[in-house]
């Protein structure tokens, strides 16, 4: 387990927890779409809705530092195929006994889980707001581990799944005593009793340590990120973005290429290498590999010259010669 993170005796944190890339693409997206779009605030109200799932499972690591002094293995955002389609879990939590996976939500309110229809409902400022069931979701993972652990020849181990509300002024309610949300659903701060909980249940343990050791490997060989076209999934053609160097002091838009440097008209800031977030922008939005046509209108640059120099001073990889020649970013 050399190549992986150690974080205290007795867990190791297999897949740290990083901003996840589709999330650095709605960022991306968003300042670089005018605010006027039809689109606009829908990709606003998405990244605040990553980010804060974000921020819930980041903070959800203070509870997991909690955890008894037994051998856990930790996995982040893993994303898994299971022949048909990829699934993600929040996190995954490996133990010699069982394997525990949460889907964490950071959501403000009064959640009312809704038996009946199988919804939750959160109500905040007098306003109710329809989300998906994540009972329904954390179960499905539980499903879809369970084949792929088949599938991929592993022992049978238990799996248990919990959703765990992260927010601690949250307000849970329930239309049923159902005893599947007060099982499911817990509190961040419940988390260390309820993993006492399947400690007791499952005394035993089911994978050797070295079958733990495969298990980790294979897990993270299998790992796929979600890398979605961000465009595409919105419906927005290159067209209507914003093209240009941003300024990075007020963030103005766009630079001008003047005697080497970039200048803001607005407010005369001068920098060497702010198109480097441009070109960032572009890989993230529009394509790895760009050509100097392509960088021109998106840089707001004239010259081609210019652009060349550009792509030498990075350093840049290419393929293709003069005019039909493109560069490859690799951020």
């Amino acid at each position: 387990m050399a190549n992986f993170l150690v974080e205290g005796d007795d867990k190791l944190i297999v897949k740290k927890l990083e901003i996840p890339l589709h999330v650095k693409k709605l960022e991306t997206l968003l300042k670089r779409l005018p605010e006027q779009h039809l689109n606009y605030q829908v990709v606003k109200d998405h990244l605040a809705r990553q980010i804060a799932g974000y921020n819930g499972e980041k903070d959800l690591g203070y509870y997991l530092n909690f955890l008894p002094d037994e051998k856990y293995f930790i996995f982040h955002d893993l994303r898994l195929f299971n022949g048909k389609n990829f699934f993600q879990m929040d996190i995954q939590i490996l133990s010699p006994r069982f394997i525990l996976i949460l889907e964490v939500k950071n959501i403000s309110g009064i959640l009312l889980f809704d038996s009946n229809f199988d919804q939750l409902i959160r109500t905040i400022n007098e306003k109710d707001e329809r989300f998906k069931n994540p009972i329904l979701q954390v179960k499905q993972h539980q499903r879809q581990l369970k084949d792929w652990l088949i599938t991929h020849k592993i022992p049978s181990v238990p799996i248990e799944a919990l959703v765990v509300i992260q927010n601690p002024r949250t307000i849970l309610k329930a239309t049923s005593n159902h005893p599947a949300i007060s099982q499911k659903v817990i509190h961040s701060e419940n988390l260390q009793t309820r993993i006492s909980t399947f400690e007791n249940r499952y005394p035993n343990e089911v994978l050797t340590d070295k079958e733990i050791r495969k298990l980790t490997r294979l897990l993270m060989k299998k790992h796929t990120p979600n890398d979605p076209n961000i465009l595409q999934q919105y419906n927005i053609s290159e067209k209507e973005l914003l093209k240009g160097v941003h300024c990075p002091k007020c963030s103005s838009l766009p630079m001008k290429k003047i005697h080497g440097k970039w200048l803001c008209p607005v407010c005369q800031h001068t920098s060497n290498n702010a198109h480097i977030p441009a070109l960032k922008d572009y890989c993230f939005l529009i394509s790895s590999s760009i050509t100097n046509k392509d960088a021109r209108d998106f840089l707001q640059v004239a010259s081609g010259s210019v652009v060349k120099r550009i792509f030498h001073s990075m350093n840049l990889q290419y393929e293709g010669e003069l005019k039909t020649r493109k560069y490859f970013l690799t951020f």
